[in-house]
């Protein structure tokens, strides 16, 4: 199912740019500051929640679009939520860990409970060796076939 937003009238839209130092930059920097940590795809939850937010602060009609509903040349995938997702080291310290921040789980993959040794992990896993304290995002898009390669399975 997705949630198709649809803006009732623009008049609660603004430059923000006219007003940055002011009022409005702080609303806005508030407004990211609540939707960032919200892991949302195209489908789900997030995008539930996501709304829910905005809907407090713009008019919007929200109508939900069951699963597998044709839109022109597209179909409505299925939901993708994650409620926990985690690689852990072999004393149980989640060395990545979903809940400090949803970019460690690649979008629409899916989930694994395994045991494996550190070279085959590495084979899912992506980072840039030049800036070891970022994570490293990668987007899927949802296509599951695409994401299914990339998923960063559990170890305990």
């Amino acid at each position: 199912m997705t949630v198709t937003p649809q803006l009732r009238n623009q008049e609660n839209i603004h430059d923000v740019s006219e007003d940055m130092g002011g009022g409005r930059g702080r609303r806005l920097y508030s407004l990211v500051s609540e939707l960032y940590p919200i892991c949302r795809s195209i489908t789900g939850d997030g995008v539930r929640k996501t709304l829910e937010i905005l809907r407090k602060r713009i008019a919007l009609d929200v109508h939900e679009v069951p699963t597998g509903t044709n839109v022109f040349d597209w179909t409505v995938p299925k939901e993708w939520n994650v409620r926990d997702a985690y690689v852990a080291a072999a004393d149980g310290r989640r060395v990545i860990d979903f809940k400090r921040s949803n970019l460690h789980v690649l979008g629409y993959s899916v989930p694994v409970r395994e045991r494996m040794s550190l070279a085959r992990l590495r084979e899912h896993l992506f980072s840039r060796p030049d800036l070891p304290d970022v994570i490293s995002a990668k987007l899927s898009g949802f296509f599951r076939a695409a994401a299914a390669a990339y998923e960063p399975p559990v170890v305990h």
